[in-house]
């Protein structure tokens, strides 16, 4: 099953030294993107979080028999093993075929995935890897086997302290050495190879999957992306395309004049899906598609629709939202009524939204006199909400988005990371975006 969750940014890029502009009147673009390596630019795609983090072989029975022809097995205290496949349909399509699995197991898998086998390769394809995962007295380690040749010992062996993946450090993660990694993925009628550079670590805190085996979860993180530069009306951006495939991942950009940060919630601003509105300049553009190996963006310009924008600097639309009493408010009514409002968006699924509960509380008592904090939870737990907010007397407006109490806030701001703070003046322009309060108290004092 193919994945759109990218996209993006008009334009790109350069070629070697050569700047690609938009100034013409020709309202469709192709434009290159070059492969990079990075050890500081961490970006994630919030729609591929489940794809980052490794699955338990030991639910896969099939391909933990696999496990017993491995070498180069350290002796741990406890041991487990994972695995990662691009396509798992068609792995299990190959064990089906090698008659490694039965007939009725496989079209069982398919009837829930609803794949067509003709859409399948009958030529084995290179993913995947399998990881093994051990404790060793106060030490964790993990160990991939990337080159796939079933020897453990040739590969880059992780080590973290036993709670490191409580309190994941991003100095730590840039520093960890790069792992080779090689997969293919079948277009159909074409197989294409991609070359990656990628980081394992624990992580079991933050945005992570539902599992019975949490001391064990861990996660992969790609240290490299495809870039590209362009001017737009004297402009330069620089476009980032970070994914699996050409249809699997996300598009990022921004002024090249700007940063990223280690702040998902700020990095958030500056991704874009298939078929947004982006805004470059006083221009607007769609992206069409992107090639199979990921070297050119295809996208067109469209008429300017209105004003409004999710990035710092943009107007912030009107919305109409629910209050956690079902309540209808319209948030500009609420907006125009302050000097500052600082938006809020959490859940009470998220660890780290939680421990910022009483950042928040200090922060609503000391500058309630000129800024309107407005709490917004994507909860589909009304009830958790409210019992989470009576019981921490979080006393300013509090409102939930979930399927029975819709708005359209979450999409067109392109709320992807939780927390996310959003810091409006009274004109509801967007004066910050990130996820520290810190960084707010500056611009408001």
């Amino acid at each position: 099953m193919k994945y759109i969750f990218f996209i993006l940014s008009s334009l790109l890029l350069i070629l070697s030294n050569f700047e690609t502009n938009i100034n013409q009147t020709s309202k469709s673009y192709v434009l290159d993107l070059n492969y990079e390596i990075n050890d500081s630019v961490n970006l994630q795609v919030p729609m591929l979080n489940n794809f980052y983090f490794l699955k338990p072989l030991r639910k896969t029975p099939l391909l933990l028999n696999e496990v017993e022809k491995y070498k180069g097995i350290p002796k741990c205290d406890s041991l487990q093993f994972f695995y990662k496949y691009e396509e798992p349909i068609q792995k299990y399509y190959e064990l089906y075929l090698d008659k490694k699995m039965e007939k009725n197991e496989f079209f069982n898998i398919l009837q829930k995935v609803r794949v067509d086998t003709l859409a399948l390769s009958k030529k084995n394809i290179q993913q995947g890897f399998i990881t093994l995962i051990g404790f060793i007295k106060d030490k964790q380690i993990v160990i991939a086997d990337f080159n796939r040749n079933r020897d453990f010992s040739d590969d880059v062996k992780y080590e973290f302290d036993i709670d490191f993946g409580e309190n994941t450090s991003t100095k730590v993660i840039n520093n960890l050495q790069k792992s080779d990694y090689e997969y293919q993925y079948n277009y159909g009628k074409e197989i294409i190879s991609y070359k990656r550079k990628l980081v394992l670590f624990p992580q079991r805190q933050g945005s992570v999957p539902k599992t019975d085996n949490l001391a064990y979860l861990t996660r992969f993180l790609y240290k490299d992306y495809w870039k590209g530069q362009i001017n737009v009306e004297n402009l330069k951006y620089d476009i980032y395309y970070q994914g699996v495939t050409n249809d699997m991942g996300g598009v990022f950009i921004k002024p090249s004049d700007i940063s990223f940060k280690n702040d998902n919630g700020y990095n958030g601003q500056f991704l874009y899906n298939l078929w947004d509105t982006i805004p470059l300049g006083k221009r607007r553009f769609v992206i069409d598609s992107i090639n199979k190996s990921i070297s050119k963006i295809y996208f067109n310009e469209i008429k300017k629709i209105n004003d409004f924008g999710k990035n710092i600097n943009d107007q912030m639309d009107s919305f109409e939202i629910y209050t956690i009493n079902g309540e209808k408010d319209k948030l500009n009514d609420i907006i125009f009524s302050n000097e500052y409002t600082l938006l809020d968006f959490w859940g009470t699924w998220c660890g780290p939204c939680l421990k910022q509960t009483p950042l928040l509380k200090k922060f609503h008592s000391q500058y309630k006199s000129n800024v309107k904090l407005v709490s917004i939870a994507k909860d589909n737990k009304l009830d958790e909400v409210q019992k989470y907010v009576a019981k921490k007397q979080l006393n300013w407006s509090q409102y939930i988005v979930n399927d029975n109490f819709k708005s359209d806030i979450i999409e067109a701001l392109n709320i992807s990371y939780y927390p996310t703070l959003i810091l409006l003046n009274k004109e509801a322009k967007i004066i910050y975006r990130g996820g520290d309060i810190e960084e707010v108290k500056k611009l408001i004092q």
